[in-house]
């Protein structure tokens, strides 16, 4: 949702953006560090893991999308991601209104409230701009068949991995990712919140944190 270019212009999958973070924590001195992955970063730290396993001492997956499901590509995103898009969505843009942006939050953390001010915090209007929606859609777009490439060397991940997973998440489901994939990893472990929805990071910000000591002192970093 940022002001940095692209990678490519077809969309980054997710092994390119698991290459590019990769390859930028490695100039920053971070050799092996414990990559956590929300949602949608979920599989790009999965991808990671599976592309770079030398590059990283474990996982921390959050309500993390990492597994193939059922249904196609949702209208709006054929739309956006799609030749008609170039009219579409500078529209969208231009007639989307804050309480949209507003809806769409609430549908994430549901069925927790949204912090107050969220919304302006992470700059939100910012994913209306014609370029996101577009990237937003292609990487969506993309996603399902990307992942389907990586869930078969699952099993050959040989790395602490701790899930987190809400069982009230209606955006990814639990039962449909993190249950599956903590059972294709080796040794994986997965915490289930109980009437958690989808912003777990923000929901359940202490069993995240134990997590995180949990896959550090696994990898023998403490």
């Amino acid at each position: 949702l940022g002001f940095t270019p692209r990678i490519d212009n077809d969309g980054a999958s997710i092994r390119e953006q698991a290459a590019l973070l990769s390859a930028a924590a490695l100039r920053l001195g971070a050799e092996r560090p414990v990559v956590l992955g929300h949602s949608y970063g979920g599989a790009v730290a999965l991808a990671w893991a599976v592309d770079h396993p030398e590059r990283v001492s474990a996982l921390v997956l959050v309500s993390a999308a990492s597994q193939r499901w059922d249904g196609g590509l949702p209208f709006f995103y054929r739309l956006t991601s799609g030749p008609l898009g170039a009219v579409a969505n500078p529209a969208i843009s231009a007639l989307a209104g804050e309480d949209r942006v507003q809806q769409a939050i609430a549908g994430v953390f549901a069925p927790q409230p949204v912090p107050p001010g969220y919304a302006e915090h992470i700059g939100a209007d910012l994913a209306l701009r014609p370029e996101s929606l577009r990237e937003n859609a292609l990487q969506r777009a993309g996603l399902k068949a990307e992942i389907a490439a990586i869930v078969p060397r699952y099993p050959q991940l040989d790395l602490p991995v701790e899930l987190l997973h809400g069982d009230a998440d209606t955006t990814v489901g639990l039962q449909i990712h993190s249950v599956p994939t903590s059972r294709q990893i080796p040794g994986a472990r997965l915490t289930v919140l109980p009437g958690i929805g989808h912003a777990a990071q923000h929901a359940a910000a202490p069993q995240m944190d134990a997590a995180i000591d949990r896959a550090a002192a696994r990898a023998g970093l403490r």
